[in-house]
């Protein structure tokens, strides 16, 4: 496993108004809007709600949105900064990431099997995050319902929500915000059980890892999406981050990393997909402020 750190800078502010929990209920929309014909097309999110949520420090205000195809709930993430650390003779330079739309949670196997027709999981129920499922197996999905894998960047983007320690809650692990070796006793666990990140995404720490559309590095994160590829010398893997409910803490920081074999998998590798709002459809709010 290796550690690459990164800071995550954000223009956003705002005093502590109100935690609230995800129970996975999506209402429906507000007002249609212009354009909904363009569904066909491109990926269709009806507004559902605005929120605030709060976390280490960290408070954002955030629209959500319930993807049409999935029942998905997602969250619309401002746009942003990732501070890339210094390396030789070379400065901290700040990497932009533009706003987009991530899902509050794991794809649940109730989805899975809604838009792929089986369950790949060995942990089985419902509400549980799909296990099991290779970076080739969740692109097949996202191609399916007109989603994406995050890149590195945006999932460590996603993660942190404005937060600079070694978890997105601080500096330890803390039960309340993770399902990790220290109280998942190795098992998946029902998705949303956890509390949130500033953000409003749940379980961005454990339950099971994350495929990201990313090759993995061995030297650390890529700061752009741009001609990525597998460098001389290094094995072809594609990205996991997260950790795992069978990871310890010490493994499952919000700057953690792993990589395995596209076409492989293993009993704790899931996914949770994004929409870039050039390629999405909002219907029943503006896109973003």
């Amino acid at each position: 496993m290796k550690l690459a750190g990164g800071i995550l800078s954000l223009g956003l502010g705002g005093a502590l108004i109100w935690w609230a929990a995800w129970t996975g209920g999506a209402a429906g929309p507000q007002r249609l809007l212009d354009g909904e014909d363009s569904c066909s097309r491109k990926p269709c999110f009806h507004y559902v709600r605005t929120a605030t949520y709060s976390c280490a420090g960290q408070s954002h205000t955030v629209k959500e949105y319930r993807h049409d195809s999935t029942g998905l709930q997602f969250v619309l993430l401002p746009g942003g900064s990732l501070q890339k650390p210094a390396g030789d003779n070379q400065p901290i330079t700040s990497v932009t990431v533009e706003p987009f739309l991530v899902a509050k949670t794991e794809v649940q196997q109730r989805v899975w099997t809604s838009v792929m027709g089986g369950n790949p999981a060995r942990h089985k129920g419902e509400s549980l995050p799909v296990d099991s499922v290779s970076w080739v197996q969740a692109q097949a999905f996202c191609r399916k319902t007109k989603l994406s894998l995050p890149t590195e960047l945006e999932w460590e983007y996603a993660c942190r929500g404005g937060t600079t320690g070694l978890y997105f809650w601080g500096e330890r692990v803390d039960p309340e915000y993770c399902w990790l070796e220290v109280n998942a006793d190795e098992l998946t666990r029902p998705v949303a059980t956890r509390r949130p990140n500033a953000f409003g995404l749940h379980d961005m720490i454990g339950i099971v890892y994350e495929w990201c559309d990313s090759w993995f590095h061995s030297e650390g994160m890529s700061y752009t999406h741009e001609g990525d590829r597998p460098r001389s010398g290094e094995k072809p893997l594609r990205v996991l981050r997260g950790g795992c409910a069978a990871s310890p803490g010490c493994c499952a920081f919000s700057s953690s990393r792993s990589g395995n074999w596209p076409a492989k998998t293993t009993p704790y590798d899931g996914f949770r997909p994004i929409a870039r709002l050039a390629a999405a459809q909002l219907i029943g709010e503006e896109r973003h402020e």
